[in-house]
């Protein structure tokens, strides 16, 4: 039936439509598939079919508009749903059959952006804070190693060959310490920044969108910026605080760049003792404290900034009950997991202490009085003088290990005078320089009033640095910042594995920090820290430091000294 209704393509005329060529789209008659279709060009590689087979195909065929809404009486279906396994109309698409449940998915996206408003809100602070404070650090270090490159750049204008590639390399030493192209600080700031302007940009979403208000807006947004807030840390960033000093001497024209030490107090024990006069670590945790005004030790241990352990014991050494205690000079180090002490009062003795169970001499030095000592790889080194009220001799003395003497330096190289008057407490650091707290007197004469011929005088001195084999190095007697009220009092010594010389400055209350070629770098001081007069370096990279008081021991039967344990955080 359908063949009769339908005339070749090609002549108008015949009813009688058998062919249809899918290359041409088109039906014809079998004459003008002859006399026609058969001379067009290339028509041997057209695709001709028989027209009762197309009608066949074609009745196969699914017409979408031909189906039924499965939920409306329209039978015009525009899509079908695989996920419903519905024929779903116009009217399905506009106005769900669900509508309750799409309302209800709505709300509840609706609910969780706000909630993530408030949770962004709450978050958003301490990214900005702590982009800031990165911005900020990146800004200062930048401005740091800039004014640096910038004095050795200054110095190195109109200099020969020689000079120019000393000035590279120090730059080259500025730049292993602060990279300003590639840092810890700048990639954390960037870091930041991103979270910071990421969490501003879903902010400002959130707030189009609920303003809006629609579900065209609060879905769309919900699938875009539902996701984890960030966590509120920020990675630990330890940044250098550099200082550049100018050469003093002739060993470089440039100078160097010094790294300034980072102080932290993590901890203070009350001890129950009138001074602490020295400290010396024996291992990680022990440590050994003495009181010259009561001749008393103390053996604590130090765990997790606890003390753990305690032993106490009295000195079995005899005294020289005529010397005044408040003038006493000692000093203490480290032996054979032992200790040797120096003590004005015992007279010509080195004393060997072996915890409470042995307590011998170790050598003497004959008719001299030592004061100083410490023990430096394969020798001991001790300071001496010849006399408490009228000195004439004094210097360091160099030891092996049994107590023989090796060599001593009393003068300059020249001969020129006296290195010391009282080399009092002695230590080395990493250039194996000998550096010693050298006071200027302990006594000073007076009209006899009340039977005195002697007063004591404050311990004012300096700090003298000599080479390994004696020679005269420098010297340093306080700074004009910290020293303008108060003189330079220094009652003890220590270095660190940089090189660094920290020196107890008692009257100001003050732990200086030096370099190992003069220079002040630092000072470190804190409320709790008050008349240091002891300095110890432990095993950790701990600085110990006791604490004395102005408190008479007459007056006060037991005064409670403190021992202040301080991290030394560019140091370990």
């Amino acid at each position: 039936m359908a063949q009769n209704s339908l005339k070749c393509q090609f002549c108008k005329i015949s009813l009688e439509v058998k062919w249809k060529c899918k290359t041409c789209d088109v039906i014809f008659c079998d004459s003008c598939r002859l006399n026609i279709h058969a001379i067009l060009k290339n028509s041997h590689e057209h695709d001709v079919m028989d027209f009762k087979d197309t009608e066949r195909n074609c009745s196969d065929n699914v017409d979408l508009k031909s189906i039924p809404c499965s939920t409306h009486l329209e039978p015009s279906c525009l899509i079908y749903c695989r996920n419903c396994d519905k024929s779903l109309c116009s009217s399905c698409l506009i106005y769900p059959s669900d509508q309750i449940e799409l309302t209800r998915i709505y709300y509840l996206r609706r609910e969780s952006l706000d909630e993530l408003k408030q949770q962004i809100e709450n978050t958003l602070p301490f990214f900005e804070a702590k982009s800031a404070e990165f911005r900020s650090r990146d800004s200062k270090l930048l401005s740091q190693h800039r004014q640096i490159s910038q004095e050795i750049s200054d110095r190195q204008n109109d200099v020969n060959t020689t000079l120019s590639n000393e000035a590279n390399e120090l730059l080259r030493k500025l730049n292993s310490f602060w990279n300003p192209n590639n840092n810890p600080v700048t990639q954390q700031k960037e870091r930041l920044e991103t979270i910071e302007e990421d969490l501003k940009q879903r902010r400002e979403d959130l707030d189009d969108a609920l303003k809006e208000s629609s579900a065209f807006s609060i879905f769309p947004v919900f699938e875009k910026i539902n996701k984890d807030l960030p966590a509120q840390i920020t990675v630990q960033v330890k940044t250098p605080n550099l200082i550049y000093i100018e050469s003093s001497s002739n060993d470089s024209f440039f100078g160097s760049i010094i790294e300034i030490p980072t102080f932290k107090l993590a901890h203070t024990f009350t001890i129950r003792l009138p001074d602490i006069s020295a400290i010396v670590t024996l291992n990680e945790e022990t440590c050994v404290l003495y009181s010259a005004k009561t001749n008393f030790f103390k053996h604590i241990s130090i765990s997790n900034l606890e003390m753990i352990k305690l032993i106490s014991y009295y000195s079995k050494t005899k005294r020289n009950q005529t010397f005044d205690k408040s003038t006493r000079v000692v000093d203490m180090t480290a032996y054979r997991g032992n200790i040797l002490i120096a003590d004005v009062s015992i007279g010509n003795e080195i004393m060997h202490i072996c915890h409470s169970v042995s307590q011998t001499e170790f050598t003497s030095i004959g008719n001299l009085h030592p004061c100083g000592v410490h023990t430096a790889k394969d020798n001991i080194l001790v300071g001496y003088f010849s006399s408490y009220h009228r000195n004439d001799k004094s210097g360091i003395m160099i030891l092996d290990l049994t107590g023989k003497e090796i060599r001593r330096f009393e003068c300059t190289a020249k001969n020129e005078g006296r290195l010391f008057t009282y080399p009092a407490k002695i230590t080395t650091n990493i250039n194996n320089d000998i550096c010693v707290v050298d006071y200027q007197s302990f006594f000073s004469e007076k009209n006899p009033t009340y039977g005195e011929l002697y007063t004591y005088e404050p311990r004012n001195g300096r700090v003298v640095i000599l080479g390994e084999w004696g020679q005269p190095k420098w010297t340093y007697s306080g700074h004009s910042n910290i020293n303008c009220y108060d003189n330079f009092t220094p009652y003890d010594i220590a270095t660190t594995m940089h090189g660094h010389i920290l020196i107890a400055d008692r009257d100001s209350s003050t732990i200086h920090v030096v370099s190992k070629n003069g220079q002040f770098i630092a000072k470190c001081c804190h409320d709790d820290i008050v008349h240091p007069n002891s300095l110890n370096i432990d095993k950790m990279g701990r600085l110990l430091i006791g604490c004395s008081s102005d408190w008479d021991a007459i007056m006060v039967a037991i005064i409670k000294m403190m021992l202040g344990v301080v991290k030394l955080l560019n140091f370990t």
